[in-house]
């Protein structure tokens, strides 16, 4: 059995005596009854005098003429139909399986995904083709068929596509789901934060964007089980492999090892295409598999690949803090160390002081942690905690061999306030040799030779660390003013790219 679509998008639809076109989403409705093909004849059923008459060649072959030989049903763009005694465009209806309807109802009716798709969207019915997005099908040979709350679509010219509803099932769950741990943690900064985060997925259930970043308030919280879920809806829209990689961090963080293996590796033959995984790479999965947190050397690894663009890292703060049981081999602990203190710079003082005790709580003192304890002291205005966290932070880097990252190199020759009181008075260990030294400076073209500095001071950075230079000078200058007996300086400036 067949039913009737027109150019405009309307099905054939009947009340009694009266034909009209009716939008898709209505064919369902107990007003109307859609018309089909009789079963014994080439006319509609209940209007034995308007035939079927298919088109048998050209661009138009396969679609269908009603009419009675000389006048033609025509429907206009709003569905209302007419007579009309040619046979243009309008007057073109495209059969469908009418066993295929209710599926159709249900296309109109909501937004839908497709694969890479970064949007629900609407279908439309335009052309004689049903159309979502890019992609069309033509109505003369569409098959539709149910899979879960999904719907297979083909009409024999490509590989079948699979649209998924918005919100799909899984995000309905989830939805559910949030309210719930919602509920259960009342006022909060995750709850405020996941409230504006489900306002806009009522409105916007596809927007990929939200649903990552509440996947991150989750993780941020401890709900891992809630993130993996967000991240899987975000991947029905946003298709990037990057997502993998971001459940394969999330996987981590839960101890399933061989779980954010075999997600890395999915990212990684998204991020490589046809281009089979380099050995090194493979050796960090396997690493990944037998227990260690070697996700954390990927992306460097990634970076020594030409052409080959790093995963995106929104979600690489997650990866601290770790247990260490997964720490224990010497580059595994080095970036991990890099990663806490980056983790640790973006933070705000709450999240920092969190940090550092629930890494302590696992790892004990170490030094990634101590350095970040005293910076949470010092900016406290606390020098007096600040002091032994820096020293103890510089006693454990030499000990273990895990080297500080380059804007906290300062730990190794902080001085406690104790020790750089009055340093201009004290004996200091020539530990560098530098008392054998011979010693140059340049003059200026208008000043003497006895103008000469008492010292020169000179210091090197790159372009992005140049704008702490006023920093520096107001330092001195206080360090002048507070003694000032002890003759000039001149200070010596190297500049480079923050780039090398």
């Amino acid at each position: 059995m067949f039913s009737f679509i027109s150019l405009h998008g309307h099905i054939l639809a009947h009340r009694d005596f009266y034909l009209t076109g009716i939008p898709v989403a209505q064919a369902v409705s107990p007003q109307w009854n859609v018309v089909q093909l009789a079963p014994k004849g080439n006319n509609l059923q209940g209007f034995a005098d308007i035939a079927v008459s298919v088109v048998e060649e050209g661009d138009n072959k396969g679609l269908v003429t009603l009419g009675d030989g000389t006048n033609f049903l025509c429907a206009h763009p709003q569905g209302e139909l007419t007579w009309m005694q040619h046979v243009l465009t309008w007057e073109l209806f495209a059969p469908v399986l009418s066993q295929h309807v209710p599926l159709l109802v249900r296309l109109a009716q909501g937004k839908w995904l497709i694969a890479g798709q970064q949007q629900a969207e609407q279908v439309l019915f335009l052309n004689h083709a049903l159309q979502l997005g890019e992609h069309k099908w033509d109505l003369r040979t569409l098959f539709l068929r149910e899979k879960g709350d999904a719907i297979v679509v083909s009409d024999g010219r490509e590989q079948e596509s699979v649209l998924q509803p918005s919100p799909v099932a899984v995000q309905k769950t989830f939805m559910a789901a949030l309210s719930a741990q919602m509920k259960a943690m009342g006022d909060s900064p995750f709850v405020k934060a996941a409230q504006a985060a489900r306002q806009r997925l009522l409105v916007a259930p596809e927007d990929s964007g939200c649903l990552l970043e509440l996947a991150k308030n989750c993780a941020k919280v401890g709900q891992f089980g809630l993130a993996r879920t967000a991240v899987l809806c975000a991947a029905l829209q946003d298709s990037r492999p990057d997502l993998y990689f971001f459940s394969a961090i999330l996987a981590l963080r839960e101890g399933e090892t061989k779980q954010a293996a075999d997600l890395a590796n999915l990212a990684l033959k998204g991020r490589l295409g046809e281009t089979p995984i380099p050995e090194q790479l493979t050796h960090l999965l396997q690493r990944t598999e037998q227990g260690e947190a070697a996700l954390l050397l990927l992306p460097a690894a990634l970076k020594e690949l030409p052409d080959t663009e790093g995963f995106d890292p929104a979600f690489n703060f997650l990866m601290v803090p770790l247990p260490p049981a997964m720490l224990r081999a010497e580059d595994v602990r080095q970036a991990y160390s890099y990663q806490f203190e980056e983790v640790a710079s973006a933070s705000t003082q709450e999240e920092r002081l969190q940090l550092v005790q629930a890494d302590q709580a696992q790892n004990r003192a170490q030094y990634w942690n101590q350095v970040v304890a005293g910076h949470y002291a010092w900016l406290n205005q606390d020098r007096a905690s600040a002091d032994p966290h820096y020293v103890t932070a510089r006693k454990l880097s030499r000990d273990s061999g895990i080297k500080a990252i380059h804007y906290n190199c300062g730990v190794y020759t902080w001085l406690p306030e104790a020790a750089a009181y009055n340093l201009h008075e004290q004996q200091v260990t020539d530990q560098l040799g530098i008392a054998g030294w011979s010693w140059h400076s340049s003059v200026a073209p208008d000043r003497a030779e006895a103008d000469a500095p008492d010292a020169c001071l000179v210091f090197g950075c790159d372009s992005a660390y140049f704008r702490f230079v006023p920093k520096l000078v107001m330092s001195l200058m206080r360090a002048c003013q507070a003694q000032p007996e002890h003759g000039r300086f001149r200070l010596c400036l190297g500049g480079g790219s923050a780039h090398g």
